[in-house]
């Protein structure tokens, strides 16, 4: 659920990206540092909600 939401929100930035830049490297330039913004709220997200193992050192 939380990877399709992921998605969705890219594909929603990409768009917004996509209407105010002037070309196809600028476009590009600001959707790769979205994508690793949002690649790592999911990471975060995903570690948070990982089973750990309590007695660990």
């Amino acid at each position: 659920m939380i990877f399709a939401i992921a998605i969705v929100y890219m594909v929603y930035v990409f768009i917004q990206i996509d209407s105010i830049s002037h070309s196809v490297s600028d476009t590009m330039i600001n959707f790769v540092f979205a994508v690793l913004v949002i690649s790592a709220v999911y990471t975060l997200i995903a570690y948070l909600t990982s089973y750990k193992n309590k007695t660990s050192i």
